[in-house]
């Protein structure tokens, strides 16, 4: 999924096919450094220690040791697998490095990663709507990640969004049929009982899941 979308998100961006080809690789590669960390933290169902979390986090130093080697993985593929965690404002790891030290093929990963983490049910937490993570991203595109990575993100994917069919938090089936002038907004649905609501004055309301697309 992170492959995909990184190469997808690189034609977005307008970069040529060769490296498009090293942002899949990159998306393929940014979490090999997991085959070094311990099954029992790798899969710990409940809230990792302080120590264990230290040692989940050294999967990017370990597949950058992993990668940098190989001959067909270029120097900024190594780089997106060692600094897909770095955050623009410093907060990341492995190294805290800010904004511009960060390799751009780590951003688009980066931004890859935890759309596909928010979006899918794993061992430790349950998968997020992807307006959330949308609302998530918009939230922290301006600190933590790439404005403008994030905002050619949000802006292609909501033609998948309008048109789908969406459970909210008060229980009914609902048809997205309207994202306002930016992706990351709540959206105006009809309910199957007719009923329009904005979300976005509605704060009460969520969406909990994506069910599935008009025909």
């Amino acid at each position: 999924n992170v492959a995909v979308m990184s190469g997808v998100l690189g034609k977005w961006l307008g970069y040529n096919s060769e490296e498009v080809k090293e942002l899949i690789q990159a998306g393929l590669l940014h979490d090999i450094g997991k085959t070094q960390v311990p099954l029992e933290i790798l899969n710990k169902p409940g809230k990792l220690t302080a120590e264990e979390m230290q040692v989940m986090r050294s999967h990017s130093t370990l597949g950058y040791q992993l990668v940098r080697s190989i001959p067909q993985v270029t120097p900024a593929v190594s780089y997106a697998v060692l600094q897909h965690h770095e955050r623009m404002d410093g907060s990341g790891y492995p190294l805290q490095v800010k904004a511009d030290k960060i390799h751009p093929y780590a951003r688009i990963v980066a931004v890859a990663d935890i759309y596909d983490a928010m979006t899918s049910d794993r061992v430790y937490t349950n998968k997020t709507s992807p307006f959330s993570v949308a609302e998530m991203l918009v939230q922290e595109m301006f600190n933590k990640l790439d404005p403008n990575i994030c905002t050619i993100f949000l802006n292609n994917v909501r033609d998948f969004f309008l048109g789908s069919i969406v459970k909210l938090s008060d229980g009914r089936q609902a048809e997205v049929i309207y994202l306002g002038q930016f992706t990351g907004s709540r959206p105006v649905v009809r309910t199957d009982e007719g009923e329009f609501i904005d979300l976005e004055k509605r704060k009460d309301i969520g969406i909990l899941n994506l069910e599935s697309r008009q025909g």
